[in-house]
C-alpha cells in the first residue's frame, strides 16, 4: 500500500471500529502488512480479533506492540486479557513487573483471579502439565521443549512448586535450569531457593536479586570481543559462534565469573576451537571449561 492507500485503509477501519463492526474488520486483516500496522491499527485488530472470541489470533498479532500496551490505560487492560484468555498466566506476571506499582495490585488480583478459575474448571490439565513440568529431565530434547513452555501456562504458585524441585533435580540439563531460574527472576521471586549448577554443588538464592543475563558484565564484553575480532572479517563464522557463545553464557547463568576468567581468552579459545586451533596458545581453564559446555549444548541439541 501507498501512503494514500494506507490513510483510506486505515480511516475506514476506524469507521467500522466506531461502529463496532469488528468481524468485518477482523475479515479485512489480510489486506495489510504488519509493517504498515501503527500501534493505534494494531489496537483495533485486537480488540476486534478478542471480540470474536479469536483469542489465539489476538495474541499473534499484538506480539510485535506488546510492551507498547502497557504504556496506555486501555491497550494495557486488552495486553491482560488477551493474555489471560490464552492461560499465559506466566507472563501475565511477568508483565505485571514492567508496570507502575500502584497499578501492579489490580492486575495481580486480576490475574490470580484467572488463574483460580482456570485451576477450579481444568484441575486434570493443571494436574497433567504440572505432572510433565515435574518430570522434565525424563523426556527427549524436542518433548522437554515443549512440555517447558506448556509449563508456563500453569498458574503462578503451581509453576514455582515445580520450578523449586526441578532447579535441584541432577538430572536436568543445565539449559533448562538456567531458564526456569530466569523466568523466576522475571516474576520477581524473592524467597531462597536452592539450585544445582553446572558443578554439581548446590547454591542458594533469591531469583529476584538477580540481573539478566545480557545485563552482565562478562556478556556484554565477550560478545563485543567476538564481534570486533570475526564481526567484520568473517561473518558467517562470528554469527555461528554468537550463537554457540549465548548457549555457553545461558548455561553458566547466573555464576558467569566462575566460567570465564578472562573475556579475551574465553573468546580466543572459542575461536581456537572453531578453527581447530591443537597450539598451546589456548587458555587451559577456558578449554576445559568450553569441552565441558560443548557437552551440556550436544546433549540439549541432539538427544
Amino acid at each position: 500500500m501507498n501512503k494514500e492507500e494506507l490513510k483510506e485503509f486505515i480511516d475506514n477501519v476506524k469507521k467500522l471500529f466506531n461502529k463496532q463492526e469488528y468481524q468485518q474488520i477482523v475479515d479485512q486483516m489480510d489486506e495489510i502488512n504488519l509493517t504498515d500496522q501503527t500501534l493505534e491499527l494494531n489496537y483495533m485488530f485486537v480488540y476486534s480479533l478478542f471480540n470474536c472470541h479469536e483469542y489465539s489470533s489476538a495474541r499473534n498479532i499484538i506480539e510485535a506492540y506488546l510492551l507498547e500496551y502497557l504504556k496506555y490505560d486501555q491497550s494495557r487492560e486488552l495486553a491482560f486479557d488477551v493474555l489471560l484468555q490464552n492461560q499465559e498466566f506466566v507472563f501475565a506476571h511477568e508483565l505485571v513487573c514492567l508496570i507502575h506499582d500502584h497499578e501492579q495490585k489490580k492486575y495481580l488480583n486480576k490475574i490470580e483471579s484467572f488463574e483460580a478459575n482456570f485451576e477450579k474448571n481444568n484441575p486434570e490439565t493443571v494436574k497433567t502439565i504440572s505432572r510433565n513440568f515435574y518430570h522434565l529431565s525424563s523426556f527427549d530434547s524436542l518433548m522437554t521443549y515443549r512440555i517447558f513452555h506448556n509449563a508456563l501456562k500453569l498458574p503462578l504458585k503451581n509453576y514455582v512448586k515445580q520450578a523449586q524441585f526441578l532447579l535441584m533435580d541432577p538430572f536436568l540439563s543445565s539449559l533448562f535450569k538456567a531458564s526456569i531460574l530466569d523466568v523466576l527472576r522475571k516474576v520477581r521471586f524473592d524467597q531462597e531457593i536452592s539450585f544445582i549448577w553446572i558443578d554439581q554443588q548446590s547454591y542458594q538464592l533469591i531469583p529476584a536479586d538477580l540481573s539478566k543475563l545480557e545485563d552482565n558484565l562478562i556478556y556484554v564484553d565477550t560478545n563485543d570481543l567476538l564481534s570486533a575480532k570475526l564481526g567484520n572479517t568473517d561473518p558467517t563464522t562470528y554469527h555461528q559462534l554468537q550463537q554457540e557463545l549465548y548457549l555457553q553464557l545461558l548455561i553458566s547463568y547466573p555464576f558467569l565469573n566462575k566460567v570465564v576468567r578472562n573475556a579475551n581468552d574465553w573468546i580466543d579459545t572459542l575461536i581456537g576451537r572453531y578453527y581447530q586451533d591443537v597450539s598451546d596458545n589456548l587458555d587451559t581453564d577456558s578449554l576445559k571449561w568450553q569441552k565441558k559446555l560443548a557437552k551440556e549444548i550436544d546433549q540439549v541439541l541432539n538427544n
